[in-house]
Order: structure tokens, then C-alpha cells, then sequence
């Protein structure tokens, strides 16, 4: 053999060699993962064999073909390719993991799938020599079919959540996106991820006399791309006509959103919650076609979004912070203290940062009158270190303009006594 061929076979069978650890490497975490690792390791190896020959198919990142001389999108490619094959250590509830991305893409479904198989087929054979195996299987079945399916998810979300987070880095519905998407490639035999920048398409809609300058809000479903938000407002249980509505964003609401939430450096996170919270909207009526849509970070309600019902779109007109005046909170807020929304401004309660960073939030009383008022949360949302220090004290001044002070099942303003109630809400009353 010529010394050239043999370098290249050496060379072929150190790859071939690598990929097979590689692979074994794999089964190994997903075996420890399913709990299925003591199940195996009291059989013979042809199973552990059998998954680490027929492992599904390799994955590579590659940048769309209108996408490919842009920055971004290269930058997102070489960040995200070693993500594909780096396991993720992690506790999920309780349990401590290590698995990669591929692990769950490559081998996951492929082994729970040879478990349902040869459990069905080993049932069908009654031979002594034959009957470990059968239990075998079946145990490994059983182990398998007591997964939890929510916990499953949650798994899959833990271990996608580094890829997502370079996918969502520079997420602005006004302005640029990343749509990944993956699938399989036939000719290469791989799956691959091919990611793409969508830039913001800005129309411009006619109301009230005037142009709106709007932009189509969407919502990233983790690798199956950008989604389109739509609203059906049969299904949605509210006024307008049948069919799906594209939901449109001006950009008015996008610039009261970032100055009623400023959180510098944190554009796109905000954009990702505006848009959950649009794609799983939680209404409030306010008029004909007029809504109040739930505007969250989290689980938590932080203010709303207007939107009007159009005959051919959804249209989102502002954003309001939770004590704003117009949102049910200030309602509260006006009937238990007399605020007005000259007082909701003057002491700050309708800025999140200043609320949050005022002594309102040392204050045990101030604080469970606004937990009455549906807007405690707000203050969780900060932690106490990085809180701000303000120079007016808003809590003190606003305690002595309304003579607000404790009582005996509730508190006083003024004259007028508020007891506390089983729900959170005060209830008044008089002297």
C-alpha cells in the first residue's frame, strides 16, 4: 500500500474511530438521562450497539442563502454551532442532567421509539431463551412511559435555552429578527439549521384622519422560525369579524413601551415579552372592538397594550404601565387613596423604576395598599441590590399630603377607614 493511501485510511479510521466515541458519548447521557442505564448495562451490548449504529443523523448550522454575507448572521452561525454538540449541565427539578442539544435531536425519540418496538415485538415470543429479553424491553418501557410529558418540555427548553439566547439577542420587531429553522437535508444526510435575518416590514395604515406607522409583530417558536402574530377573534371570545387578524404594532406603542419600561440594554428582551404577551393575549373590554391586552414580563402583569379590532387587522395603538390612568389598577388606586392622575404622576406611581426605587417600597403599609390595588408584584420584580437610591422620598410625602396611616383591620385615609379583605381588595367605610 502506497504510503499516501495509508496515510489517509489511518487518517479515515481515526475520524471513524472519534465519531463512534462520539456517538456512544451520546447514548450514554440520553441512557443515564431516561434512567435506563442500570435497564442495559444487565444485558448483553447489542442494544447499547445497536443505538450507538443506527444514531440519527449529524446537525450543522448554516446561514440562509439571502443571508449569508450578513454579520449578524454569521456571527449567530459560529456561536451556535458549537452549542449543538456542547453538554449542558443543569438541575431540572431536583435531578441533575448533562446532555447536549443533539442528544435530544439525534438520539431521544430514536431511542424511545427501538423501546416501544421491541417491547412489541418480544411479546410476541414465549421461548424460555428468549423471555429476559422480553422483560427487558419491557422494563425499559415501563421506565419510559412514566416520563412526564410537562417535564419532558421543560427539559427540552433548558437545554435549547443557550441557541435560543443568540437567536433572541437582537430580537426588535421594529427592526431586525432571526428566523432558525431546522430540518433535514437528504443529500448530505444531516439535519441542519438554517438561520435567516427578517428585517421589519413597515406599513403604514390610515385612522382617524391620519397614517400609522406600523410594523407585523411575531413571535419566535424556538427552531421552527418566526411566526406571524394572529388574533381569531371567534376562537378569542371577543368582538370582531371571523378569521385570523394580523396583529399590527404602531410605533408610538414601541416608544411608550421602552419610556415606560426603560431598561437600557434590554430592547430586545423587552420586544420577546411584548410579543408572548400579544401572542397569548389576556383581555379586558373597553368599548366597541377596543381592548385592553395584558402586557407581562413573566407570569407577571407589568400594564396593557390598547388594541383596536379593525375589519382586516388587529391594530396595537400604546402601551400603558399598570397604574397608569385608564388600566384597572389606577381605578383601584383612585378609589382607595383619591389619587387623581395628577397624584399618580406627581409621587411616581405610574414610572416602574422611580416606584420601585422610593421608599413606597420600604414601606409595609404603602406596599400592601398597593398589593390591594393589584400592583404589589412590581416591586418583586427588583431585586433590593439593584434597586435605586432616590434623592425625594415619594412613600413619605405621599403618607403625609393624604394622611394615610394604620388602623385597626385596615387603614385610614383621612377620615375614611379601608379594611382589609380576604381577597386582597380594601373595602371602605366610614366613621
Amino acid at each position: 500500500m502506497r504510503p499516501d493511501r495509508k496515510k489517509k485510511l489511518k487518517k479515515r479510521q481515526e475520524k471513524d474511530a472519534k465519531e463512534k466515541a462520539r456517538k456512544l458519548n451520546i447514548v450514554d447521557r440520553l441512557l443515564r438521562f431516561l434512567g435506563l442505564e442500570t435497564v442495559f448495562n444487565r444485558s448483553y451490548s447489542w442494544p447499547i450497539d445497536f443505538f450507538v449504529n443506527k444514531l440519527g443523523p449529524g446537525i450543522e448550522v448554516i446561514a440562509g442563502e439571502d443571508s449569508q454575507a450578513d454579520p449578524e448572521i454569521k456571527d449567530a452561525v459560529r456561536e451556535i454551532t458549537p452549542l449543538i454538540k456542547r453538554p449542558v449541565k443543569f438541575v431540572y427539578p431536583h435531578r441533575e442532567f448533562e446532555l447536549a442539544f443533539e442528544d435530544l435531536y439525534r438520539g431521544y425519540f430514536f431511542i424511545t421509539d427501538c423501546v416501544n418496538f421491541f417491547c412489541k415485538c418480544f411479546q410476541q415470543y414465549d421461548a424460555p431463551d428468549l423471555r429476559p429479553y422480553r422483560r427487558l424491553w419491557e422494563e425499559a418501557k415501563g421506565i419510559i412511559d412514566s416520563i412526564d410529558h410537562d417535564w419532558m418540555t421543560g427539559v427540552f427548553g433548558k437545554v435549547i435555552c443557550p441557541i435560543i439566547d443568540v437567536l433572541e439577542r437582537n430580537f426588535r420587531l421594529d427592526g431586525t429578527m432571526i428566523d432558525a429553522r431546522i430540518g433535514p437535508n437528504k443529500e448530505l444526510e444531516k439535519l441542519q439549521i438554517v438561520v435567516r435575518l427578517i428585517k421589519a416590514q413597515r406599513k403604514d395604515v390610515p385612522y382617524q384622519g391620519s397614517r400609522w406607522t406600523t410594523y407585523q409583530c411575531y413571535r419566535t417558536h424556538a427552531l421552527n422560525g418566526l411566526k406571524p402574530i394572529s388574533w381569531n377573534c371567534e376562537r378569542l371570545g371577543i368582538e370582531g369579524p371571523k378569521g385570523d387578524l394580523p396583529v399590527l404594532i404602531e410605533k408610538h406603542a414601541i416608544a411608550r413601551l421602552h419610556e415606560r419600561l426603560p431598561m437600557p440594554g434590554l430592547e430586545s428582551f423587552l420586544h420577546i415579552q411584548m410579543a408572548d404577551s400579544l401572542d397569548e393575549p389576556v383581555f379586558i373590554a373597553q368599548g366597541p372592538q377596543k381592548y385592553l391586552v395584558e402586557a407581562r414580563m413573566g407570569k407577571d402583569k407589568v400594564g396593557y397594550f390598547v388594541a383596536q379590532v379593525f375589519p382586516h387587522m388587529i391594530l396595537i395603538k400604546t402601551f400603558l404601565f399598570l397604574t397608569m390612568q385608564g388600566t384597572p389598577e389606577a381605578e383601584r388606586l383612585r378609589d382607595k387613596l383619591g389619587l387623581c392622575r395628577t397624584d399618580v404622576e406627581h409621587y411616581k406611581l405610574d414610572e416602574f423604576f422611580s416606584l420601585v426605587g422610593s421608599d413606597i417600597v420600604k414601606d409595609p403599609l404603602l406596599v400592601k395598599i398597593l398589593s390591594e390595588c393589584g400592583c404589589g408584584h412590581l416591586i418583586s420584580l427588583i431585586e433590593p441590590t439593584d434597586r435605586l437610591e432616590w434623592v425625594e422620598r415619594f412613600g413619605q410625602h405621599l403618607k403625609n399630603k393624604f394622611d394615610i396611616k394604620e388602623a385597626r383591620q385596615g387603614f385610614m385615609v383621612g377620615q375614611k377607614l379601608l379594611r382589609w379583605s380576604d381577597q386582597g381588595q380594601a373595602t371602605p367605610s366610614w366613621n
